[in-house]
């Protein structure tokens, strides 16, 4: 399985990686990615930082009978590493997650599904120029300004993407074909043995099925009228964030990553006691 099953950002990857496969039987020996740790998006709570770096735990999300199971079950808790320092400002405490751990810990499970096909080097990422970054005051990192400016003064006139120009992974785990694959998968011994009998009938009657057309990007009217809302305004209406509702097709697809990998990585290990592992 790609990238060892740390990932599940499925969108750029549902060719079957024939792009990376071309490139590599095309001869290209690497390729450059576009990495940075310039800062992230503007935050008004501690709930978005974690959303937006992705260190959700459980008890983050609503309390449907889905996510209700996983917290009973399931105890989670952040590193207090993660946590926010009485020194820090909001930004600079997002800024910090996404450099100790959305970078080397998700971004660099996306590169690792390329390197079977082609070496990769993000030199946006290099010490020095994380070091400087980190020294810039936190309206410059804030929707990465100061990286716009720079770009802005060395390119053509193209104004910047709002919005990813590939299907949402969560639209693409509500279509039928990967539904039908979640419950094959899931409705095995393996997953049953794995995560009990009791979670997977949980999952399974949870997920949905939306189909969408082939290639169109949605976009929600909550997602359109966001950045149109003033920070100031954002802030007041975050002094009691309503917790976000768990989706139950992501849920069921880590946990078919989760089984898939679990079983792979027991074969492998029965097949190194009997000396059979290439």
């Amino acid at each position: 399985m790609a990238g060892e099953g740390r990932i599940d950002h499925i969108s750029g990857y549902m060719d079957g990686f024939r792009i990376w496969k071309q490139l590599y039987e095309s001869g290209y020996q690497g390729i450059i990615r576009g990495d940075e740790a310039f800062g992230c998006k503007t935050v008004s709570t501690p709930n978005e930082v974690y959303i937006n770096m992705g260190l959700t735990v459980f008890s983050d999300y609503e309390h449907t009978p889905l996510a209700s199971k996983l917290i009973n079950k399931h105890y989670q808790a952040r590193p207090l590493s993660f946590e926010k320092q009485d020194n820090e400002t909001l930004g600079s405490w997002r800024d910090r997650i996404n450099a100790e751990f959305e970078i080397p810990v998700r971004f660099a499970a996306l590169s690792d599904l390329k390197l079977p096909y082609i070496e990769v080097i993000n030199p946006l990422l290099s010490r020095r120029i994380i070091e400087q970054v980190r020294r810039l005051p936190d309206h410059l990192r804030t929707d990465k300004k100061l990286l716009r400016r720079i770009v802005g003064s060395l390119s053509p006139p193209i104004v910047f993407a709002d919005m990813p120009a590939i299907a949402s992974y969560v639209d693409i785990l509500k279509t039928r074909r990967i539904v039908d694959l979640l419950h094959k998968g899931l409705d095995s011994e393996n997953a049953r043995t794995l995560l009990s009998d009791e979670l997977v009938e949980c999952i399974l009657g949870s997920v949905k099925v939306v189909d969408v057309e082939p290639g169109k990007v949605r976009k929600s009217l909550k997602a359109f009228v966001k950045p149109y809302i003033p920070a100031s305004l954002k802030k007041k209406m975050g002094r009691r964030p309503a917790k976000p509702a768990m989706d139950s097709n992501v849920i069921a697809f880590r946990s078919y990553i989760i089984c898939r990998m679990n079983r792979l990585l027991r074969e492998d290990a029965r097949a190194a006691r009997h000396g059979c592992l290439k």
